[in-house]
Parts: structure tokens; C-alpha cells; sequence
């Protein structure tokens, strides 16, 4: 093993304990979480142990439950942050959002593909491109590639009321990640995009498989 890292990591254990001196704080997953939130170039600022919430059976896993419930509970503080983005606006949602930024990013795809692309269960995916169509935010016509689908594109209007809610969903992303530093949204960013990578392939070809089957894949 390399000398030098070897006494990089001795010296950030030693900082770790003189700044938790309680042992009840000194576990693998806090001095990970700690080391972290260091600045490469000064330990001074360490981040608190993390606090795993208890646990009402010993089978539970304990760091992929607080990931989840704390992913989720976050979805849902975004939620209020886009309704509050969207209030002035004919949007309703994020998914109604999100549906017009795919189109202005990659322009014309088919009704399939976009339900698909953002994730949704076919009948709310289809529900949210109807309610867009009928505020004449897109068209649809027909696939000249496949007769039995749709294509669907973005209007002028749709291109001026997704830039007219655009700067509400600016505020609304900034307000979610105010407490994390650059680096700390660039390291979030990089594990999101990792979990994206992994269960993309899942949703599109294997979503109504079982969990045990999903687990084997």
C-alpha cells in the first residue's frame, strides 16, 4: 500500500476522533460520511455523523432504507417547490414540465418514447401529453416510420410557456440543493446519474418482472 496515503488516512482517522471522541460515533459509515465533506486542501470543517434513523426490525438495511425514505421525502419537498413554480402557470406539474423540456431537447419522438423517457406508468404518461395537447403545448401527427404510433412536437406556445416557467424551476432547484456545496452536488449528481445507469434498463425491459426476478437481473 502506498506510504503516504497510508498516513493521509491515519492522520484524517485521528481528526475524525479528536473532533467525535464519544466511540458510540466513531463507526466505519460516519468516518466515510466525515472524510467526504472535506475540503482537499484544509479538514477543518467536518460534516456531522450520520444520523441513521432506528430501526423496528434487526432485517432491515439500514444505509438503503435512509436512502430511500430520504430520497422519496425529498421528491416530495420538490413537489411543493414546482407546484409553487407552476402556480401562475397552465402546467400543473413537473411531469407536465419536464415532458415540454425533452421535446425542446430533442425535438419530435412518439408518445411511447416520451412516457418512457420520463418515466411514468403508461396511463399517467398518456394522461399528461392529452392535457398538453389540448392546451396546444404540442402536436402530434403521425409516425412515418409506424402507422400503429404518434409522434408528438413541441409548439411555439409550448416552447413560450416552457420559458415562462422556466425561472420559477430555476428557483425551485436551487432551494433543493442550497445546503450542499458545488462539490457536493457534483458527487450527488455523479451517484444519481450511477443509480439512472442501473435501473433505467430495468424500468424499460424488465418492469414487470418480480422483485426476486429484478434482484437476479
Amino acid at each position: 500500500m502506498n506510504t503516504n496515503l497510508l498516513r493521509q488516512l491515519i492522520d484524517l482517522g485521528d481528526a475524525f476522533e479528536q473532533q467525535y471522541p464519544d466511540e458510540a460515533d466513531q463507526t466505519v459509515i460516519n468516518f466515510l460520511t466525515w472524510s467526504t465533506g472535506q475540503s482537499a486542501e484544509t479538514h477543518t470543517a467536518p460534516a456531522e455523523p450520520l444520523a441513521l434513523p432506528k430501526r423496528y426490525t434487526d432485517d432491515v438495511p439500514e444505509l438503503p432504507t435512509f436512502i430511500v425514505q430520504y430520497m422519496t421525502k425529498t421528491y416530495r419537498y420538490f413537489k411543493l417547490y414546482m407546484k409553487k413554480a407552476c402556480e401562475n402557470s397552465p402546467l400543473l406539474n413537473y411531469d407536465d414540465f419536464i415532458a415540454l423540456v425533452y421535446l425542446a431537447e430533442h425535438g419530435s419522438m412518439t408518445k411511447t418514447h416520451m412516457v418512457e423517457t420520463t418515466v411514468n406508468e403508461k396511463t399517467s404518461g398518456m394522461l399528461v401529453i392529452k392535457r398538453l395537447i389540448d392546451h396546444g403545448f404540442i402536436e402530434q401527427t403521425d409516425n412515418p416510420d409506424d402507422r400503429r404510433s404518434r409522434c408528438i412536437t413541441l409548439t411555439n406556445a409550448g416552447m413560450a410557456v416552457l420559458q415562462s416557467v422556466q425561472p420559477g424551476v430555476n428557483q425551485a432547484a436551487l432551494l433543493l440543493t442550497a445546503p450542499l456545496s458545488e462539490t457536493e452536488q457534483e458527487q450527488l449528481a455523479r451517484f444519481l446519474y450511477r443509480l439512472e445507469q442501473f435501473h433505467e434498463p430495468l424500468f424499460l425491459h424488465h418492469r414487470e418482472d418480480s422483485l426476486a426476478e429484478l434482484m437476479a437481473n
